[in-house]
């Protein structure tokens, strides 16, 4: 994705949401994310993107049925039981996510950087508006909304984005460059030197357990009183690494 404060480069998966997903790729295929914005940004919250609403309707934009669970999912890994805002959380291939205590559903946390399509109220009616996660608000959202992917690159961008008034529900009333996406496009067809390699750091490796011992035994020499150990740990904050070459 091009923005006029750089790139942003998006991970996607199909794993719970796989119908969004391909309709994201379509649409990014058929450079319908081209020349629009990002029409509502609030702060600390997410910031959408589409046409809101003034393209025409047809096959490629008709309403998608909701994927906001998934079942039988390979790849979950367990972080915290109980989690602050699940029952058990963790990754899948790197994706932060959650799932019941007998893992009968799984589904995509709102991590800052998670990216999802955005819908009215009935459940049935997302279609072609995105969103992207800025802050650590909307954790609320989980289970309700259909994730497809991840920011792997460019959240300094998204973050110097203007913001829309809270009174217009975050809604920018005045389009300029600073709100516009230029274009965005599928790295499988940017030519070779153009693409890039993206390597999502997978939950099970040494760095990242770690990493988390220490967070959660506060086994480090910064902390003074380790009274409240061992802490809940919270995926969103202790999310995998990114390396992108």
């Amino acid at each position: 994705m091009r923005t006029h404060h750089g790139q942003v480069i998006l991970a996607l998966t199909d794993v719970i949401a796989p119908n969004h997903a391909q309709r994201f790729r379509e649409l990014v295929s058929q450079g319908f994310y081209n020349n629009r914005y990002f029409y509502r940004v609030i702060e600390g919250f997410v910031a959408q993107a589409g046409s809101n609403g003034t393209h025409k309707q047809n096959g490629n934009t008709a309403s998608l049925a909701a994927e906001f669970t998934g079942k039988a999912v390979e790849g979950f890994y367990e972080v915290e039981r109980p989690a602050p805002f699940a029952p058990v959380s963790g990754f899948i291939n790197g994706f932060p996510a959650a799932t019941t205590p007998d893992r009968t559903h799984y589904w995509l946390t709102h991590c800052p950087g998670m990216v999802g399509m955005a819908r009215d109220n009935k459940a049935n009616t997302a279609a072609t508006e995105f969103y992207i996660v800025l802050g650590q608000a909307p954790r609320h959202l989980d289970r309700n909304m259909a994730l497809f992917g991840r920011v792997v690159s460019g959240m300094s961008a998204l973050q110097r984005l203007p913001r829309g008034e809270q009174s217009n529900y975050g809604v920018i009333k005045d389009f300029s460059q600073a709100s516009q996406l230029i274009d965005v496009r599928l790295g499988s067809a940017l030519s070779v030197s153009e693409q890039k390699k993206v390597r999502i750091q997978l939950p099970g490796h040494s760095d990242y357990q770690k990493k988390v011992s220490q967070a959660r035994q506060l086994n480090n020499p910064f902390f003074v009183d380790t009274t409240l150990a061992p802490r809940p740990l919270d995926i969103c904050y202790y999310q995998t690494a990114i390396e992108v070459r």
